[in-house]
């Protein structure tokens, strides 16, 4: 193994004091290095890097590291004045997108197209090109308001099940999640140096509740009688969108509008989503005993919905005794389908409705990256699947003599593989992500049908309305 480590490109791998080069890449989080140098005089003065620096480590002709220098710390042993000690810290590339802001309004683009725009718009300058980015669905509308390119690509990311980073060369991938393959297997005994795998139920579960948000109704038709005094009429369930008709005595369609948006002369019924209320306008003639009102609407009903794994409870119950019933629930308020919760419920019994495996072992290979499929085989251990690799960890493996490799830690491919298909099925399908007029992006469930994720709200002016939503796992999202 020929280690090579450039600093602003020059060779400096033979400052590093031994046993302090470090390198840890892991799922979602960008990669750093770390190793301290000793540093002697030269013509009276220290050489020492500078933050901002470039920094490269190879293996060979494989670049494992490519970033730059975050932080450096300055230490001198007691009573020596010629030796100086340099911590350095360095990120990946992935650091360059905190540097650029975006402002910018997308409409009806893929994310491929999105993505490529702020690559060209703030990283191309930078030295960042294109190294894979997928197509992706589109997206209809997602606006980004003095975000960071890093916060952009996470909200990207987040919503459609992608993951992105900058590789060593500064080339920007945007990919599906859990698709890349591992640069080689380990089926073999001389494929690594040690393995160790452990097994745990501390998130099992095989009975899966998901408190989701609300879902509509099928058209709802209700009746209402008139008193001579009342203007308000109490529907069964809160309005999911404009009724389709409204009608008094079977006669003529009434005119619709939204409480607190028009004007009391713009319409003869005022209703509000996620409200109960319809309201007559003042100046309309009050209804009588004699006057019956007809509406057909959609509803919003909560939805708690339960998803199981008869095999696992039965599994389970063989082994440990009792029902074997492990249950657990996921509240998403943001899911307005009950299709789409059971989508998320299956899902997370798939992810997590098994005894996970997580195999730690160290190699000499190199090439191998957090979020890439690698394919193990140990009969004595009782693993044979894909697996995803959760983390990789470069340094010494032995110290007499020093023996340098990787630490991986690779996750149950049967639990990950899971979601790598669940991702994949939008990707797939092309579906479109619609934003419409007074909704707002939010982090969607996926199923094989189309897919909207709203948030509704009204302001109490006639200007157009402007504001924005906070949404947990997506951040602030800004409709107008």
């Amino acid at each position: 193994m020929a280690l090579s480590l450039l600093i602003d490109a020059v060779e400096r791998f033979g400052l590093v004091r031994p046993g302090t080069l470090t390198y840890t890449d892991e799922l979602h989080t960008r990669s750093n290095l770390q190793c301290q140098l000793a540093v002697t005089k030269s013509g009276g003065v220290y050489w020492r890097p500078a933050v901002g620096e470039p920094v490269t480590l190879l293996d060979g002709a494989t670049k494992i590291f490519g970033g730059s220098i975050e932080r450096i710390r300055l230490d001198q042993p007691p009573g020596v004045d010629t030796r100086l000690f340099i911590t350095v810290e360095c990120v990946s590339w992935d650091q360059i997108a905190d540097r650029r802001l975006v402002s910018k309004d997308y409409t009806q683009e893929t994310v491929r197209d999105i993505v490529l725009d702020l690559m060209t718009e703030h990283l191309v300058d930078e030295g960042v090109s294109e190294a894979s980015i997928d197509v992706g669905p589109v997206i209809e509308r997602l606006p980004f308001n003095f975000k960071s390119v890093t916060e952009a690509f996470n909200e990207i990311a987040e919503l459609v099940g992608f993951e992105w980073w900058i590789d060593a060369d500064k080339g920007l991938h945007f990919v599906a999640c859990g698709t890349e393959p591992a640069p080689s297997s380990f089926t073999s005994r001389a494929q690594y140096q040690t393995f160790q795998v452990t097994s745990e139920r501390a998130d099992y579960r095989n009975r899966q509740f998901v408190r989701a948000g609300q879902d509509k109704t099928e058209d709802r038709t209700e009746e209402f009688v008139g008193d001579s005094k009342r203007r308000t009429f109490n529907l069964s369930f809160p309005v999911a969108e404009k009724p389709s008709s409204l009608k008094i005595n079977a006669g003529a369609e009434q005119t619709l509008g939204v409480r607190g948006i028009e004007g009391e002369s713009t319409a003869q019924w005022f209703y509000q989503i996620g409200a109960t209320e319809l309201n007559h306008s003042q100046s309309e003639t009050v209804l009588t005993a004699s006057d019956t009102v007809t509406v057909i609407y959609k509803g919003f009903f909560p939805l708690l919905i339960l998803s199981e794994d008869q095999i696992e409870i039965t599994a389970r119950a063989a082994v440990e005794g009792g029902t074997g019933v492990y249950e657990a629930i996921e509240d998403k308020q943001e899911i307005d389908s009950a299709i789409f919760a059971l989508d998320l419920g299956a899902g997370l019994l798939r992810r997590k409705g098994l005894i996970p495996q997580t195999v730690l072992l160290s190699t000499l290979t190199a090439g191998f990256r957090a979020g890439q499929l690698v394919t193990i085989t140990n009969a004595d251990f009782g693993v044979n699947g894909d697996f995803l690799i959760a983390r990789v960890e470069f340094g010494l493996l032995a110290s007499e003599p020093p023996i340098f490799g990787y630490r991986l830690e690779c996750l149950s491919g049967e639990a990950v593989g899971g979601w790598a298909e669940f991702w994949m099925r939008i990707a797939n399908a092309g579906r479109k992500f619609v934003v419409r007029e007074n909704e707002v992006l939010g982090p969607l469930i996926f199923n094989q049908e189309p897919l909207d994720a709203t948030e509704d709200f009204t302001v109490q002016s006639q200007a157009a309305a402007c504001g924005e939503v906070d949404v947990d796992e997506i951040g602030m999202a800004e409709v107008c």
